[in-house]
């Protein structure tokens, strides 16, 4: 499943052209989410939590499912759940009632120059009021100096309750979709100016419906890509950097090479996680040993990556500054692990996952891995520090089974020689999994993008990314009959005492009064994934 763009002399397409470089490979950084943890080499001396650890087996029912082709999970707000799906015309927004599944609203949704390298998935943001509000990205009209693109879309802001549109923009070349801006307030995008060859960051006041992308903003030299909250991907001169943005300024800016390592780029995936408690990002980035940039050269070659050249890198959020440098480290195999019960939002005790490896290499075109083997490391978050380690297994992706990961921060699951285990991130002790339990798997999803384009010379058929979509699952990844009590445990968009889910031909609502005593308070905060 791989897309290019023609490397034509243009500087917006440079950077969306290197975009794509990336599909089929963070497709495969995708899975890497749920590679099994390794076993455990010593037992930590805290003791277990053996109510943190226990999940229910009993069955349980939706209470509510509409049929559906979903590409990702909901997010959910306002007693809300926004899901994105396939239809006959392309990609549709549907809101559903997390309380009883009745369809609000629906509006048909663009993926943007961003696809097909950069997974769609929805995005919520608030009003000065407080209410919640989809962002998104729909087809617009071509203007007559189009500049031969033919993807111009316009940003939009739909209310969550009610689907009035509180806001339609202009007719532009988006680089990065709609998000809440860093306040969570608003919405917030960049767009390109072909006539000024400059990217320019956009924020929208979703109670005046000004658009402020005038000097106070801008320009921001540079072609941009959002990889991680107010973090970009930044391509200026053919070199890329790393860059923290804040009201249309570049707070900071590093050479990604500088921070990542030699052939860092998120061309071959990415994967960064955002505290704003700790002031902290932690991140991942692919590596390309080869120096070509150009898709067209590149996906046709064949070369290898050192696992060991990888590493995962913290560094603070205001000034990028490097506090520490795991090696051969990624944090994308625990990119389904969550905050709700972590150190890094602050709530919780937990501490964050990444996987380490102690040898083997990346093949591409293909993905696979060779001779390779991994581990899972418990880590602080400021120090990078280890506090618990696994040891090293086998990792080989092709035959990897799936294995979910508990989405609250505090437990993941570890595939390990005499079985699988559930693994207390705060100390590294685990317990056998039972045959009965039942936790939800994940499928990667796809789309068809839309026709003629970027380029209105450029007819295409190829496919986007989408998310993921969800299945009942033993702790092999083998597929159960139904959901359990225990399972929604696992469930993060849940709002007003519900958890809605994304499974592979529907969206089901489970009410959470069924799984009361067991981390209650945590899961009836409306959450997005």
């Amino acid at each position: 499943m791989t897309s290019s763009l023609t490397s034509r002399p243009f500087a917006l397409i440079k950077s969306v052209g290197l975009a794509v470089t990336a599909v089929a490979v963070v497709i495969f950084l995708a899975s890497c989410t749920l590679i099994p943890l390794p076993k455990m080499t010593s037992a930590p001396k805290a003791p277990p939590s053996a109510e943190l650890l226990k999940r229910s087996n009993n069955a349980t029912v939706a209470a509510w499912e509409v049929p559906l082709d979903p590409i990702g999970q909901p997010v959910v707000a306002d007693g809300v759940a926004v899901v994105y799906g396939k239809t006959s015309g392309g990609i549709t927004a549907y809101a559903f009632s997390a309380a009883d599944g009745k369809q609000l609203w629906t509006n048909p949704v663009h993926p943007g120059l961003g696809a097909p390298g950069i997974p769609l998935e929805p995005a919520l943001t608030t009003t000065d009021s407080g209410s919640a509000a989809a962002v998104f990205l729909m087809p617009a009209g071509t203007p007559a100096e189009n500049f031969g693109m033919a993807w111009w879309t316009t940003p939009v802001a739909v209310e969550l309750k009610t689907g009035r549109v509180v806001y339609r923009g202009d007719s532009q070349l988006i680089e990065t979709r709609p998000t809440a801006c860093e306040n969570k307030k608003d919405m917030c995008f960049t767009a390109f100016d072909p006539k000024a060859q400059l990217s320019r960051q956009h924020r929208v006041s979703l109670a005046t419906a000004q658009d402020d992308s005038g000097d106070t903003l801008n320009p921001l030299s540079g072609n941009y890509r959002l990889v991680g909250e107010s973090l970009y991907s930044v391509v200026e001169n053919g070199i890329e950097s790393i860059a923290r943005v804040h009201e249309g300024k570049k707070v900071w800016s590093a050479d990604i090479q500088e921070v990542f390592g030699r052939g860092a780029t998120t061309n071959l995936g990415w994967n960064f996680q955002y505290s704003e408690k700790l002031d902290l990002y932690v991140g991942s980035v692919g590596l390309n040993p080869t120096g070509e940039n150009d898709y067209d050269l590149l996906k046709d070659k064949q070369f290898s990556v050192k696992l060991t050249d990888q590493q995962a890198v913290g560094f603070q959020a205001s000034t990028g500054k490097v506090l520490w440098t795991a090696k051969s480290a990624h944090v994308w195999c625990a990119n389904l692990v969550g905050t709700a019960s972590s150190k890094l939002n602050g709530s919780g005790d937990g501490l964050p996952v990444r996987c380490e490896y102690t040898q083997g290499s990346m093949e591409y075109p293909s993905g696979k891995l060779a001779n390779a083997k991994a581990k899972a490391v418990g880590y602080d978050p400021l120090s990078g520090m280890a506090a618990w380690q696994t040891e090293a297994v086998d990792v080989e992706y092709e035959n990897q089974p799936l294995v979910p990961a508990s989405n609250r921060g505090d437990a993941v699951l570890a595939e390990t020689p005499g079985g699988v285990k559930l693994v207390d991130t705060r100390n590294g002790i685990s317990r056998d999994v039972a045959a009965s339990e039942v936790f939800l798997c994940l499928k990667d999803t796809q789309y068809a993008l839309p026709p003629n384009g970027p380029y209105a010379d450029m007819p295409r058929g190829d496919t986007g990314m989408g998310s993921t979509v969800s299945f009942p699952c033993n702790g092999t990844g083998k597929i159960a009959p139904s959901l359990t009590i225990g399972t929604l445990q696992d469930i993060n968009t849940t709002d007003n005492g519900m958890a809605v889910v994304s499974l592979e031909t529907k969206i089901s609502g489970y009410r959470l009064q069924q799984t009361a005593g067991i981390d209650a308070g945590t899961r009836n905060r409306g959450t997005t994934p």
